[in-house]
Order: C-alpha cells, then structure tokens, then sequence
C-alpha cells in the first residue's frame, strides 16, 4: 500500500502520512460482512443521560475479518479490495470455491422464474464437476449456468468468443470475433468509439451467449435495452410480463 506524505503547511500537518487509495477496487464494502456501530449516546443502562455533548455522528459500519484464517486447502480468489476505517491496514474479500453464496443466487433466481410460470431446476456441482462440464460441453440448450466475469479495463472479450479462450466453454471458433476484437484493441483514440461500436453490433447480432448488464436499475441484453424493468428487493423478475425490448 502506498502512503501520502503531506506538507508541513500546519504543525499538525508536520509528520502526517495517511494511505493511498489506488488499490480500492469496491466502492462499498459486502453487505452480509458488516453490523452497525452502536453508541450509547451518554446514556447508561437505565436511559439515564450521564455524560453531556454525546450524540449523533456519522453512522459507522464495522466490518466482519476472519483472523484465524484457518480454512486450508480449498481454493479460493480475491474478488475485491476494500477500505476499512477501523484500521490502517486494506482488507480483501475472499471467495472460497465452495462458498454457498452464488448457489443462494441461482436457488433464488429460479424461484422468481418459477413464480411467474418458467420451471427452473437448480443442480448444484462441485467446481471440478462444473470445469469438466462446460469444457466437454456437456449441456443441452436448455440448461442455464449462473457465473459472473470480471472485464479488464481495456473491456478485452478475448477470453470469451476468442477460440482458445480461457472462458471459451461454448468452443466458439468463428474467426470474425478475433478480427473485430484486436480492430478494437489495435483502434487509436480517434476511432476507439468507432471500433467499439462494430466489435459489439457483430456480438450482438451472431454470438451465442447472452449478456446481461445491472447497473442503476437498467437491464441491458443482446437485443437491446430493456423497458418497464422494476426490480425489488426480493424479486428481481418482478413484472417480468411487463418488460419490453427497446431496439433503438
């Protein structure tokens, strides 16, 4: 972690040194890891106010770290980076190969599709049970499996529709995604929008997943983009009978 040395503009300022934040890749810290900071605000047990001044304040979170670490031989990925106020050091999310959370999901997600008619059938596989079953390819048009890519920064699909690509599972071996894909990545700054644009027509028009994109209540598919979409809290599929495909 780098540090910020300031200048001595003030005495306090003198010997200050703080972290930098180059190294955050999440904004927010996980949800089920945190419980709020509770204060007394100068009260005691009986309600009785025996210190003045105390009160309010910025709500604070205190987040959940698993010092013992004693989980072995499991394999396991840093999804994020986060802030933690409560300490100097940066903390990171682990994600352990046989965490329960995205079977939740999936189990989730079929009950929402199931509740408006579309039966779904969760079958839970161990991960070398799951590698082995997308690189033999072995599903039928019907089955649906739940996972999540993380792009780089230079929005690089090669691991996706390029042949030999480490997330290739569908053994995708059409030659025009490459071409469109490194006319992207080779484009200067002038004709970056240019060539994005061509590489995710040709995506959208021809390749055989189908990509889904939350962000601030918007629903994006290979078609287009999605209208009357209301998510709440516990449905995500709420008024699905309702959404339209908006292809402008």
């Amino acid at each position: 972690m780098a540090v910020r040395k300031f200048k001595p503009t003030t005495p306090g300022q003198r010997h200050k040194i703080i972290g930098t934040f180059e190294e955050i890749t999440a904004s927010v810290p996980e949800k089920s890891l945190v419980y709020g900071k509770k204060s007394s605000g100068g009260r005691n047990s009986e309600g009785k106010m025996t210190m003045r001044y105390i009160g309010g304040g910025h709500r604070k979170v205190i987040r959940i770290v698993d010092f013992k670490r004693n989980k072995d031989g499991v394999p396991a990925v840093v999804k994020t980076i986060e802030y933690d106020p409560n300490r100097t050091a940066r903390i990171a999310l682990i994600v352990y190969a046989d965490s329960t959370t995205k079977v939740s999901m999936a189990n989730k997600i079929a009950a929402d599709l199931t509740s408006i008619g579309i039966p779904v059938k969760v079958r839970e596989l161990s991960w070398d049970n799951y590698q082995d079953a997308l690189k033999g390819g072995k599903f039928d048009k019907f089955d649906m499996y739940y996972g999540e890519v993380a792009l780089p920064a230079d929005f690089d699909l090669s691991a996706l529709l390029k042949a030999g690509g480490s997330l290739n599972y569908g053994g995708i071996t059409t030659g025009t995604y490459a071409d469109v894909i490194n006319a992207y990545l080779a484009a200067a700054d002038s004709d970056r929008a240019a060539a994005c644009g061509i590489m995710l027509q040709t995506i959208s028009d021809t390749a055989p997943i189908v990509p889904v994109c939350f962000e601030k209540h918007c629903l994006y598919v290979h078609r287009g983009a999605v209208g009357g979409f209301s998510p709440t809290k516990y449905n995500i599929f709420h008024n699905i009978t309702d959404w339209k495909i908006n292809n402008a």
